[in-house]
């Protein structure tokens, strides 16, 4: 299956993974899923740390290491 996250799903996943449901996590997790994220989140997510509305726990470049780490996503 092919997923296309958006920019709240891909931010909880890589930052508060709790928040998700177990069958979202899941699937992101899933070795034969495919886990695609638009180019576009990284500039919403550029946007609203400029302007104060998105507090990164960590460096906008690596976030997206921080979702692919589909180990962090479930422990």
């Amino acid at each position: 299956m092919r997923l296309l996250l958006d920019t709240h799903i891909f931010i909880w996943a890589g930052s508060s993974p709790d928040r998700l449901n177990a069958s979202c996590r899941a699937a992101i997790v899933e070795p034969s899923n495919d886990v695609f994220v638009s180019a576009v989140t990284a500039w919403e997510m550029a946007i609203k740390a400029s302007l104060g509305r998105l507090d990164l726990t960590f460096p906008l470049e690596q976030t997206e290491q921080v979702v692919t780490r589909r180990h962090g996503l479930m422990g």
